[in-house]
């Protein structure tokens, strides 16, 4: 989900939903005459990442694309190899230009760009699945992923190391990521929620009996509001 500075609300499902808040307008873009035509049906938008200039990312199930979404004008990403033309369930990208990506084929990727072209400079076909991504600063990323919370170098291009149940997470299920003002990361997990201190690599665990609706959440589903406060999705 995205919210654009016109107030227009941008989501996936199997096709691409627009909708404008203050007019409580829905636009689905199924045969739009700008969509390519292997988006058009049946092929789910997984992830809408803001980038810069009304600009977003978006990983479907029919490769990673850029929006522009003052042009109307969709551009996949060129690759060398051919890559991003099939399912992707995962895509990010960090402040370097770095773009991390996943699917079933190739794993856990991350691609820099150079003369017009993403290139692979990393790969892990036995990692598991990223669900959410936080770019803290210049040398460190997190991902929630479906095996632990991971600490990834993005200038060394390395996994410092993975944090699971041993390390004090309640589950190694983590769907999404956000900081607060005190430095902290927030965690959804299957079982409730969790706060991460980084200095320190320290969890604290909260359940459904500390005013949750629920204790399973869902993949990329959180929300900082202007008040700080944080709005996890569950199911």
């Amino acid at each position: 989900i995205y919210l654009d500075n016109n107030d227009n609300l941008y989501f996936g499902e199997t096709i691409l939903n627009i909708y404008h808040i203050p007019t409580k307008k829905r636009k689905l873009l199924e045969n739009a005459p700008f969509l390519p035509k292997k988006l058009r049906l049946g092929n789910d938008f997984e992830y809408i990442i803001p980038l810069a200039n009304d600009k977003m990312l978006m990983a479907t199930m029919a490769g990673v694309y850029e929006f522009d979404a003052f042009k109307n004008k969709f551009d996949s990403l060129n690759t060398d190899g051919g890559f991003w033309f099939s399912l992707q369930e995962f895509a990010d990208r960090d402040r370097h230009g770095q773009i991390y990506s996943f699917d079933p084929f190739t794993g856990f990727c991350v691609l820099q760009l150079k003369n017009n072209k993403y290139h692979k400079k990393y790969e892990s076909k036995t990692s598991p699945i990223p669900r959410h991504f936080y770019d803290q600063n210049d040398s460190t990323v997190w991902l929630g992923t479906t095996d632990g919370l991971v600490k990834f170098d993005s200038k060394k291009l390395k996994i410092v190391r993975t944090f699971k149940r041993r390390d004090g997470l309640p589950n190694n299920m983590v769907y999404a990521i956000t900081p607060d003002t005190f430095g902290f990361l927030w965690l959804s997990t299957n079982v409730g929620i969790s706060r991460f201190n980084p200095t320190t690599e320290e969890f604290t665990n909260y359940k459904s009996d500390n005013n949750q609706s629920e204790n399973e959440h869902n993949r990329h589903a959180v929300c900082t509001t202007r008040d700080g406060r944080i709005l996890f999705g569950s199911i």
